[in-house]
Parts: C-alpha cells; sequence; structure tokens
C-alpha cells in the first residue's frame, strides 16, 4: 500500500517514513519492504508513544538501525534535516 501511495503521490510526498518508535525494529522492516523509504531517526527515548501503550522507544543506537536495514537488503543512509521551502502560505484570516 505504501509503494502505491508513493507512486500516486510522487512529487507530493516523496518519503513515507516508518515510526520504529511505535512497530518496532520487525515491523519497520515490514514496512520498509512494503513501501515506506525512511526508517526515522535517532532518539535517546521516546515517552509520548509509551505512555499511550508502544512497547517500543527506547534507545537504539545508529549501528543497530543500520543493522536492521542491510539485514533485509536495503542500503543504510543519512539524510539531512533541511526542509526546501516551496513557497510561503498566504495568512488566514481567523
Amino acid at each position: 500500500m505504501h509503494a502505491i501511495a508513493r507512486i500516486m503521490l510522487a512529487g507530493a510526498v516523496d518519503n513515507i517514513q516508518v515510526s520504529w518508535v511505535k512497530l518496532g525494529i520487525p515491523g519497520s522492516q515490514v514496512m520498509l519492504q512494503g513501501g515506506c523509504n525512511d526508517f526515522g531517526g535517532t532518539l535517546m527515548e521516546e515517552t509520548i508513544s509509551r505512555m499511550a501503550g508502544a512497547n517500543h522507544g527506547i534507545k537504539v543506537e545508529p549501528e543497530q538501525f543500520n543493522a536492521a536495514i542491510a539485514e533485509i537488503g536495503r542500503t543504510p543512509a543519512v539524510s539531512n534535516d533541511v526542509v526546501r521551502l516551496d513557497r510561503p502560505v498566504e495568512p488566514v484570516d481567523v
């Protein structure tokens, strides 16, 4: 389904990020195989999802992400946090 979404929304939505915090490493690997293309970022400890009942979100080292990605035949890569500004949004009267 994610692969189809990326094809249908090409140019509008180029990346679909997996939430390893919510799905765990095995669930995230399945999502990458299904069309998602971003494993998400590293964080030391996530509490919001865990407070809501998620079982994941404890510290994961970058090497563990790389191993999980390589394990399913993908090549790990690092992206930057630069967001490209396409156009300003007109203010809305409230």
